[in-house]
Parts: structure tokens; C-alpha cells; sequence
């Protein structure tokens, strides 16, 4: 996978463990060891986008 750099506002996290946000998402990867999630708390704005782009 792989972020898009360009025209979105902000980017994936790549985590393991629960995330920093209370008693928001999980509380580990459903399969693996890592998942990745984007913040939807402030400073987020209506319409901002982050792209992720699947790599083969």
C-alpha cells in the first residue's frame, strides 16, 4: 500500500494496539499484525480526503 501524495489533506496511520482515541476502533489488527486507520477527530474538516492506493 501506499499513501497518495498528492490533492488530500491529510494521510493513513499504520498502528498495532488500540487506537489513541478513547473508545474509537479496534483494539488490534483482525488478522496480521498491523492495520491502518485515518483520524476523523479535529483538525478534520468536512470533504478532506486521504487517499490509499493498494499495490500489487
Amino acid at each position: 500500500m501506499s499513501q497518495e501524495a498528492v490533492d488530500d489533506q491529510f494521510d493513513w496511520t499504520r498502528y498495532t494496539g488500540g487506537t489513541p482515541s478513547a473508545e474509537t476502533g479496534p483494539q488490534r489488527a483482525a488478522e496480521g499484525r498491523y492495520y491502518v486507520y485515518i483520524e476523523a477527530s479535529r483538525p478534520r474538516q468536512l470533504n478532506d480526503t486521504a487517499t490509499l492506493v493498494m499495490l500489487r
